[in-house]
């Protein structure tokens, strides 16, 4: 499904920590369709922070 993107973004955040978010787009009505009908996540990733010193 090349119209669904996946997205990461790495930053430090005022306490030195180390911050990465992934972020998953919204699938079209076509690849929600193809989705249920294979049983799969319509969002993979959802939206996921992990935080971590360095």
């Amino acid at each position: 499904m090349s119209t669904q993107k996946a997205v990461t973004t790495e930053a430090t955040n005022a306490l030195g920590e180390k911050v990465q978010m992934h972020l998953c787009s919204e699938p079209t009505k076509v690849a929600e369709d193809i989705y249920d009908r294979l049983k799969y996540k319509k969002m993979p990733l959802g939206k996921i922070r992990l935080c971590s010193t360095q």
